[in-house]
Parts: C-alpha cells; structure tokens; sequence
C-alpha cells in the first residue's frame, strides 16, 4: 500500500529540478563554451519534464491508495484500487503501456474522473496550463526535431520573445526570461516546482 504521504514523492522530484538547475549555473559559471551549455541546458529540461511527469504518476497512484498530503489531508478518490500497481494499471487502462502526463488538459481530466473535485490536481495544473503547454512544446522540439514540432517552437519563441528568431531550443532556454536574471529554464522550473508543491501540499 502506499506511503503515509507523498512526502518522499515531493523530495525526489524537488531534488531532480535543483541538480538540473545547479549543473546549467555552475557550467555556465565555469565558462562552459556557448554550444556545449544549451546542449546540457536542453537535457536539463528534459530531466526536469521528465522528474514532473513522474511526480504526476507518483502522487496520482499514492492518492489514490489513500496518502495524505504534506499537510495530512487525503483527496476523496472514487476508485479503490489494491496497492500502487494496480493504481497505476487502473490509470494506464488494459490496452496500453503507459499514461500520458505530457498533455496538462488530459491530466486535468484524468483528476476530474479520480479525484472529488478533481482536487488536488485540477487547480494547480489549469493554473499553469500556459506554462505547461509550452513546456510540451519545447520537450517535442528537443525530441522529436520533426518540421511539425520545430514549427510549434518558432511560433512559441515568437509568441514569447516577440520576435521572430529560429533559436535552437537550448538557446532560447538560456534567454532571459521576463523576470530577469532567469532564465527560461529557470523560469518553466519555478511553475513546475510552485504546481507540484501546490499539489502535494
């Protein structure tokens, strides 16, 4: 069964975001050539996109075996399931191999269907629906590198820089963001940490 909280969840996942972002700053801050830190940058995103899909699944299987939160409340769950495995068999369905976290309205959904109130999953994520739709956007370029994914990136560099540039994505994940000194990848990190913590609190 399930840990009394999501406590170790929320560790893991803080501790994957805070060694993605301290290896990006200390390169850069050893003078790490330019085209060698957006490639580290762009597999820094990766882990940090890959550590909040984890803590989606996590959380959402450990809910629903019936963990409290940080703070010991317990999610109202409309499904029994008889231990984690079967949580995440019940979320994955019979025919496929795994659960889609990448699409922020799904997994709004997802909580709808599972949880009262789709609580505590629902608030956070259509809080940072933008941010997070965006962050699908950058993880495709990187990788996939299909015509169809890169054309999406340069719309978003656009939209967000308010130019028209075709930057690689670890480049533009290294540009500063609207709240300087950060940068994008620190910026996408802090909506995806503030959602998460929000979520297991």
């Amino acid at each position: 069964m399930a840990s009394a909280s999501t406590n170790a969840t929320f560790r893991v996942f803080g501790r994957q975001i805070s060694q993605s972002i301290q290896l990006v700053a200390a390169l850069r801050n050893r003078g790490t050539p330019f085209f060698q830190l957006q490639q580290i940058s762009e597999l820094a995103f990766l882990r940090i996109y890959m550590a909040w899909e984890m803590l989606l699944e996590d959380s959402f299987t450990r809910f629903m075996c019936g963990a409290s939160s940080l703070s010991g409340s317990r999610p109202r769950c409309y499904v029994k399931p008889r231990n984690i495995d079967h949580a995440r068999e019940l979320l994955i369905g019979p025919k496929l191999r795994y659960a889609d976290w990448s699409d922020a309205q799904l997994v709004i959904e997802r909580a709808e269907l599972i949880f009262a109130g789709g609580k505590p999953f629902a608030l956070p994520v259509r809080a940072a629906l933008a941010e997070l739709n965006d962050m699908r956007i950058i993880r495709n370029c990187i990788a996939h590198r299909s015509v169809h994914t890169r054309d999406k990136f340069n719309r978003l560099v656009q939209r967000r820089l308010g130019v028209a540039r075709k930057l690689a994505p670890g480049v533009f994940l290294l540009t500063p963001s609207p709240a300087p000194p950060q940068t994008y990848l620190d910026f996408f990190s802090l909506y995806v940490s503030t959602a998460a913590q929000q979520i297991v609190q």
